[in-house]
């Protein structure tokens, strides 16, 4: 049985007819159409196997049987995936992007008892946005030579860290999902996030603004700081499907600009 190659696959016929059997095309198709294409293959040779171990001229079927259980078993254990990008309406790619799928994959449950690292360097939250899971911890450690006193007014933590240097203070815990916008009490300008994430699959975009979701996928949640004034907006997408590579336009609001700085501190009163 030779195998006559061509641009668009493989192409296995019988020596005697040139029935083709199959022809799989690897360069367009999905990984699920290949499946579908590969058992059609295994259930044609598998259904003429007997009748081709009689022909001195079909000796070859088994080891056809057997290449394509090789090509079959990869594939059907294979995670699909889809890569979206994420740009602002002037096309620039777009980082710091919550993703939240309704994956039927469960979100993975384990997770480090160290606490997550939220730094303050040159007078800014690093990183911008922080993606932590319910329950987990953050430190908040002060790289600058200069004090902060770190606060939230958001109602999934509350908290406040008073005047502090270094590594001073203990790890906050996050026993809430939600949106914690951080704060400093004496540089206003100092704005950033922590995204606390319940038991759904979520994604945070790189510097790129790529995020890689799984191929089941079809309906996610966006959040992004800058969606909306009022920093808890989410929108809503449906994906397309059988489209590996996508690009989500967001319409970004005006973003604010930095309140002149303050180095004097109680200009604002925690839990008022």
């Amino acid at each position: 049985n030779p195998a006559a190659r061509s641009a668009a696959g493989f192409l296995v016929s019988d020596t005697r007819n040139r029935a083709p059997i199959a022809v799989i095309p690897w360069l367009r198709a999905r990984n699920v159409t290949i499946v579908k294409q590969l058992l059609v293959m295994y259930q044609w040779v598998n259904v003429n196997l007997t009748s081709a171990r009689r022909s001195t001229e079909c000796r070859s079927m088994p080891i056809i049987k057997s290449l394509l259980l090789l090509l079959l078993l990869p594939v059907c254990f294979k995670t699909l995936a889809t890569t979206l990008t994420f740009v602002d309406q002037d096309g620039q790619s777009l980082s710091d992007v919550v993703v939240t799928g309704n994956s039927t994959q469960p979100a993975a449950t384990q997770q480090s008892n160290e606490p997550v690292i939220m730094d303050q360097v040159d007078k800014q939250f690093v990183p911008h946005v922080l993606l932590i899971k319910q329950g987990q911890q953050v430190a908040f450690p002060n790289s600058d030579n200069i004090r902060h006193h770190v606060y939230s007014f958001s109602e999934a933590k509350p908290f406040e860290i008073k005047l502090y240097s270094g590594d001073d203070s203990a790890p906050v815990t996050f026993e809430k999902p939600g949106i914690v916008v951080l704060g400093c009490n004496i540089h206003d300008s100092m704005v950033g996030y922590i995204y606390v994430q319940d038991a759904s699959r979520t994604w945070l975009s790189d510097t790129d603004g790529k995020i890689t979701v799984p191929d089941n996928v079809t309906e996610i949640e966006i959040w992004h700081p800058h969606l909306d004034v009022v920093k808890t907006t989410k929108q809503s997408v449906t994906l397309s499907e059988n489209k590996a590579l996508q690009t989500i336009r967001l319409n970004l609001k005006a973003r604010p600009k930095p309140e002149t700085q303050s180095n004097t501190f109680g200009k604002r009163t925690f839990g008022h």
